[in-house]
């Protein structure tokens, strides 16, 4: 399994999920960013639109490749899976680095808020994983998430 380094440490996320660490080695990282909550009302008669922004979550997303663990494919599956519609405490975008933090600076809490499985060479067994973090509640984008 090869690990790769950059100037910013090894480029492979990990989280904290109930007390345990768990690598996203063979990943690559899709989005890091903020998204808005937005609330739309439209009139009925005349069609104008109000967007109220309720606040903005922090997302992050990857492609986790299964295929690239070979006999332990299986139990990495399993064990994120597990994961899934759970909390995870804290979110490592470098294995090395630390925890994605607010402006107080404490750890954001993360929702697993959806893992896709796809297909590339096997119908019966799914060989990428889209794994997709979102932020339990809203933070403060000004001074907060924004820097590694």
């Amino acid at each position: 399994m090869i690990v790769t380094q950059s100037i910013f440490g090894i480029e492979s996320p990990k989280v904290v999920f109930e007390t345990a660490t768990i690598l996203l080695e063979n990943s690559i990282i899709l989005n890091d960013r903020s998204v808005k909550d937005v609330l739309i009302h439209e009139s009925i008669l005349d069609r104008h639109r109000e967007i109220v922004v309720k606040g903005i979550h922090w997302l992050f997303e990857i492609n986790l490749f299964l295929f690239k663990y070979g006999v332990d494919a299986q139990a990495k599956y399993d064990e994120l899976k597990a994961m899934e519609r759970g909390y995870v405490d804290q979110l490592f975008r470098r294995r090395d680095g630390s925890p994605i933090q607010d402006s107080t600076p404490a750890d954001i809490r993360f929702v697993v808020d959806e893992i896709t499985e796809y297909y590339i060479d096997r119908w019966d067994y799914p060989d990428v994983l889209n794994i997709r973090f979102l932020s339990e509640n809203y933070i403060n984008i000004q001074s907060s998430a924004i820097a590694p």
